[in-house]
């Protein structure tokens, strides 16, 4: 294995450096095997580490050099991105003079790392992509870690008739974003056979998630509301939503059971989960252990946070221990690195939001809205800042934006070029109107740029 990975090193620099959408791959589905193979520092681990750095900085130099004619609506990512990796380093560089080891700080730092290179590494492979390919693979990255989730945690609790464990990154995340996306493609496909293969992760990603009895997993089925709406923003309306539903429901009551018996080794270990989760959802939290469990975390997160409040104690503290709370992220992050990281994830949405406002919504933005919403409720049952998916999410939201703004960035200016009777800027007016979004003021001066005006 080592020899082969040593023979196709040349290749995949070569890759890496040519090819955008090998930077987004080499980052998004080598992490998810890499990242997802045990907890130490291995070799492969420092080499992917070193291979995400030099995705990010060639794509931060492509999109300097030659940038989208939309890319200046994500520029204040830069300034937003820097002050929290100071913080970042601050926080980390504190840790490790307390006593945290370094090994900690750099299993869990790149994790945080991958949240900052994201808009780089997606715009720059999402500018270059048709968004059919981002949404193929976006589909096949879902479907295998939410299989992978469901692998892991089955066998974690002795509950799994496998012989196989974790064999990629855990995430909760990440088969959510895909699971928005389904849910949107499945219910206003262009055709019959679109809409019905789009049906394959709206039934896979929340058995997968079901099976494993983890009560936590149900938050996925927010992003239901989340890509509700009119169809004006390319979202679902409530009658086709219901409609996907019912088809949803009728084969996951086909499915499920079937899947219990091929892969839970135990059959009343859903049937207690379940009992479990009835007790929770009638009120009886005292009864349930994770919320015991969570509630003595919470405590432990406030004593540690009031010892180091402003830039906590580094990512990496505690890596050994449990901390399912959203205090974990002030606890390591402190209260100015948590505020600043927050800050720039609302730059994040704002700016997609901007974007789809201004060029026309698109799929990825409607998947986006249900996305953020599984990640907002998901924040009771500890940080989603820390789920090993959270950045990859990232980086497809990024691709996916990318390759429809692309897309609808270079139909405007192949009008735009032709048009003679109104000029570039009436040219540009009506076309965005087509598409649902509004003139944009600095699109002008960018198009003459790229049309050689």
């Amino acid at each position: 294995m080592l020899g082969l990975a040593v023979a196709s090193a040349p290749m995949m620099l070569y890759l890496i450096v040519t090819k955008p959408w090998a930077r987004a791959t080499v980052v998004i589905v080598g992490g998810m095997l890499v990242l997802g193979a045990g907890s130490d520092v291995s070799i492969s681990k420092v080499v992917y580490a070193g291979a995400v750095l030099l995705c990010a900085l060639i794509s931060a130099f492509r999109i300097a050099t030659a940038p989208p004619i939309w890319a200046h609506l994500f520029r204040d990512l830069i300034l937003f991105g820097s002050f929290f990796l100071l913080l970042l380093m601050i926080s980390s560089l504190l840790g490790i003079q307390d006593g945290t080891p370094i090994e900690s700080v750099l299993r869990q730092a790149i994790f945080y790392l991958l949240i900052l290179a994201a808009p780089l590494i997606g715009i720059d492979a999402g500018a270059s992509m048709q968004p059919r390919t981002v949404y193929t693979i976006i589909f096949i990255v879902g479907i295998v870690a939410a299989v992978g989730f469901a692998t892991d945690w089955l066998a974690r609790r002795g509950a799994s008739s496998l012989d196989v464990g974790r064999f990629v990154l855990s995430s909760l995340v990440l088969p959510a974003f895909t699971f928005s996306v389904a849910l949107v493609r499945a219910s206003r496909g262009t055709s019959a056979t679109q809409r019905l293969v789009w049906m394959v992760p709206v039934l896979v990603i929340p058995v997968a998630m079901l099976v494993t009895g983890t009560r936590t997993n149900l938050v996925i089925f927010v992003a239901i509301i989340g890509v509700l709406g009119a169809n004006a923003r390319l979202r679902v309306p409530l009658s086709r939503m219901l409609a996907l539903i019912g088809l949803a429901l009728a084969g996951g009551a086909l499915v499920f059971p079937l899947v219990v018996g091929a892969v839970v080794s135990n059959p009343e270990f859903i049937q207690k989960r379940l009992q479990i989760l009835l007790q929770v959802l009638s009120g009886s939290l005292e009864s349930d252990q994770s919320y015991a469990f969570r509630n003595a975390q919470n405590n432990e997160a406030i004593a540690l946070i009031a010892q180091s409040p402003l830039f906590g104690h580094g990512v990496g503290y505690g890596i050994n221990q449990t901390f399912d709370t959203p205090l974990a992220s002030v606890m390591k992050l402190g209260i100015i690195g948590t505020i600043a990281l927050i800050a720039f994830l609302a730059v994040v949405v704002i700016s997609v939001n901007k974007s789809g406002r201004l060029y026309g919504y698109s799929v990825a933005h409607t998947a986006g809205r249900g996305l953020m919403l599984v990640v907002l409720c998901s924040l009771p049952f500890g940080t989603p800042f820390e789920d090993r998916g959270f950045g990859f999410a990232l980086v497809l939201v990024f691709t996916a934006v990318a390759a429809e703004l692309n897309s609808k960035g270079m139909a405007t200016a192949m009008i735009a070029s032709v048009s003679t009777a109104d000029g570039l800027g009436a040219a540009h007016s009506t076309t965005l109107k087509a598409v649902g979004a509004k003139p944009d003021r600095k699109y002008g001066v960018a198009a003459q740029r790229v049309l050689g005006g």
